[in-house]
Order: C-alpha cells, then sequence, then structure tokens
C-alpha cells in the first residue's frame, strides 16, 4: 500500500532581505517560489498550491531592511518579534486576517513569506 500525506512549508522570502533577524529565528537561508516548488519537486512532492504571504508587511520590512546598518553585506536588524508590543502586534494580526482572506479573491505578487502545499506521490 502506498501512503501519502501533506506538507506545509512557511519560509521566509526573498535572498536579498537576508539578516541577523533571520540568523536568530534560526532561519538557513531566504527562497524564491520557483526554487522552493523546483526542490519539492525534486524530492517527489506533488505541488498543491504556493503563494506568497505576508504581502501586507513586506514593504515596510524592506524599508526596515535598506535603512538597517550593514556588517560585512548583513543588514543587523535587531527586531523581536516576541517582544512586539501589544497594541502594534494586535494591528498586525488583524492585517494578517484581513490579507488572509484576501488571499482566496487574489494572488499577491510579493510577500516577506512564501506558503507551500505539498502532496508526497
Amino acid at each position: 500500500m502506498h501512503k501519502t500525506g501533506l506538507a506545509i512549508f512557511l519560509v521566509p522570502a526573498h535572498s536579498r532581505l537576508w539578516s541577523t533577524r533571520d540568523i536568530n529565528l534560526g532561519h538557513f537561508r531566504r527562497y524564491n517560489i520557483g526554487e522552493l516548488e523546483k526542490k519539492c519537486k525534486k524530492v517527489g512532492f506533488k505541488i498543491l498550491t504556493s503563494k506568497n504571504v505576508d504581502f501586507s508587511i513586506y514593504f515596510l520590512f524592506s524599508l526596515i531592511h535598506s535603512l538597517a546598518p550593514k556588517r560585512k553585506g548583513v543588514a543587523q536588524l535587531k527586531m523581536d518579534t516576541a517582544s512586539t508590543n501589544k497594541v502594534l502586534n494586535e494591528i498586525m494580526f488583524k492585517f494578517e486576517q484581513f490579507e488572509n482572506k484576501l488571499q482566496n479573491l487574489i494572488t499577491f505578487p510579493i510577500g516577506l513569506s512564501i506558503a507551500v502545499v505539498v502532496q508526497k506521490v
């Protein structure tokens, strides 16, 4: 009997946005959709869906990244997601909820992260 399963990957996008924040969060790299899909297919996964997510914060994060001091080409960001102001956290949560509803109607051309759902074949 052949078993199938699902996997969901949520990974950071855009290698140009690599920063110390990524390192502190335990990320090893940032991806683009095509690259991630290719890697998934190479190991035998069928892509069920892939899309850009976190569109609503992409531009803000890009601006912060571009203004951040660089050391050896790496942006030095000291953003600690866990200690975000409660009011700001609630605002961002509402933005994310709204964006999730929009994802059912439109495909975002860019995002801070990539979500991919795959199935073992």
